[in-house]
């Protein structure tokens, strides 16, 4: 699949390159995310070994302003993909350097992108990312708990106005699985402030 960083470069370099043609960035993407989420199902991190800093800025910078949420939402997934790869223990140094950089994204996609698709996904990523005990220590450096904290009032106010019909259609066909990534998120802070690595013994997450 992935051979090398060059192929992955040629990828992102080609999409910056039709970043016009929002319909061929989507479909590019589309097959990212799922070659991505077959390696990251597989614990396969060997083919992003080589994947340097400047690599993944491109990847974040291009994901974080493309107009279109079907692309923001498959780089969200690609990116998550690498972040939980990026952070097995058996990961090596260059991959997993970048694990805090992959971990902004997903935060700023879940807290400030506008469209509740893009911070459901976004959410999932992080739960998905975050899930094992060995990622304690990333956690705490990046303040993560009390990041997602800051998520809960604002996707509560998201539902509420989704709820009231002042949405998009689309968002409010959304609402179930919205609704479901508010309660995993609560259940994930709860989980992670146990944790002995981490702050806070105890939640006050309402």
């Amino acid at each position: 699949m992935l051979r090398n960083k060059k192929w992955f470069n040629n990828i992102i370099y080609k999409i910056k390159n039709v970043a016009d043609e929002l319909e061929l960035v989507e479909s590019v993407t589309s097959a990212m995310r799922a070659t991505t989420q077959k390696l990251s199902e597989a614990r396969c991190h060997e083919p992003f070994s080589k994947l340097q800093q400047p690599d993944v800025l491109k990847m974040i910078d291009f994901g974080s302003v493309v107009p279109e949420a079907n692309i923001r939402i498959n780089f969200v997934q690609i990116i998550g993909n690498i972040g939980a790869l990026s952070i097995l223990p058996e990961a090596n140094s260059t991959i997993s350097q970048n694990s805090n950089l992959f971990a902004k994204f997903l935060m700023d996609a879940a807290s400030k992108d506008t469209d509740i698709r893009v911070v459901s996904e976004a959410l999932d990523k992080i739960f998905d990312m975050f899930s094992e005990d060995y990622t304690d220590e990333l956690c705490t450096r990046i303040n993560l708990v009390s990041q997602l904290k800051k998520i809960v009032p604002t996707l509560k106010i998201k539902i509420g106005l989704i709820k009231k019909g002042k949405r998009q259609e689309v968002e409010q066909n959304m609402l179930p699985v919205v609704d479901i990534a508010k309660t995993n998120l609560i259940r994930f802070i709860k989980y992670k402030e146990q944790r002995p690595k981490l702050p806070n013994g105890h939640s006050n997450v309402a």
